[in-house]
């Protein structure tokens, strides 16, 4: 009888440490889980502020070359416009 009842413990405790480790691992499974879904969604996150910077860069490199664009054609037109006077004046002295 104290056979029996010696051999019923370990199977018990087996079970009981069976009982443990599977909530364990699943514990650890579901950790698991969760960092990576937090990693996951953080680097979409990230992601996501790295686009709308680069949208927000590129608008402004945009709105910036516009500019500059709008400012060359300016001091093109003014150029042309002193060179007209220049050349007009060189042959109002040629003809003095």
């Amino acid at each position: 009888m104290s056979n029996a009842g010696h051999a019923e413990a370990p199977r018990v405790s087996r079970r009981a440490s069976g009982r443990v480790f599977a909530r364990h691992a699943t514990g650890s499974h579901l950790s698991r889980r969760l960092l990576q879904t937090y990693f996951l969604m953080t680097t979409v996150l990230w992601v996501c502020r790295l686009e709308e910077e680069l949208q927000s860069t590129a608008r402004n490199y945009e709105q910036q070359l516009g500019a500059l664009s709008e400012h060359v054609a300016a001091l093109s037109e003014k150029l042309a416009h002193q060179h007209d006077t220049a050349q007009r004046l060189q042959h109002q002295l040629r003809r003095k």
